[in-house]
């Protein structure tokens, strides 16, 4: 994939949103653990990146593959584990 000036904005306001919101969770007392739910949501969205990049680099050619079953099988493991 290439890169282009529209993926490197949208990777951008999407930071620039996740900090928007963290700093107005970071101002509101009531609600303490909310900034700790959004540090896990973007923790999340970081692995999941790194997840699907780290795919795309070792498989060459996804055509190969029954993404269906790949990711049920992805699912069953996580259900099995957590």
């Amino acid at each position: 994939e290439s890169y282009s000036v529209m993926k490197a904005l949208s990777v951008i306001l999407n930071i620039l949103g996740v900090g928007m919101i963290g700093l107005y969770d970071i101002q509101d007392i009531v609600h303490e653990n909310s900034f700790v739910g959004d540090l896990f949501s973007l923790l999340a969205a970081l692995g999941y990146g790194f997840y699907t990049t780290f795919l795309k680099v070792k498989l060459e050619d996804d055509r190969k593959i029954d993404m269906l079953l790949f990711f049920g099988f992805v699912g069953l493991f996580n259900l099995m584990v957590l």
